[in-house]
């Protein structure tokens, strides 16, 4: 029995750039507007801890339910948004 050709998966067939959803989701760069970086740039350091770390724990309680490995690099990615916080209130 034939099932038609085989089509690999995860191939870019419009040749354009793979988007980064771990360190740049689009949805959070839409017309020029960063909002991670925004939130940086209006909140104190104390509620950036809190975002930063309610954020982690989102990715990596819900990981083995949702996205998997994903939303492993997206806590690691808030997380070493904290660790960056902390070391700058160090110095």
């Amino acid at each position: 029995m034939s099932y038609g050709p085989f089509i690999p998966r995860n191939i870019n067939y419009e040749n354009k750039p793979k988007e980064d959803v771990i360190n740049r989701p689009s949805h959070y760069h839409r017309n020029g507007i960063d909002v991670i970086s925004f939130a940086e740039l209006q909140f104190s350091k104390e509620e950036l801890k809190g975002f930063y770390r309610i954020n982690c724990l989102k990715y990596l309680t819900r990981f083995d339910k949702k996205n998997g490995v994903e939303d492993l690099k997206k806590g690691l990615f808030y997380l070493n948004k904290l660790i960056d916080l902390e070391d700058a209130q160090k110095e």
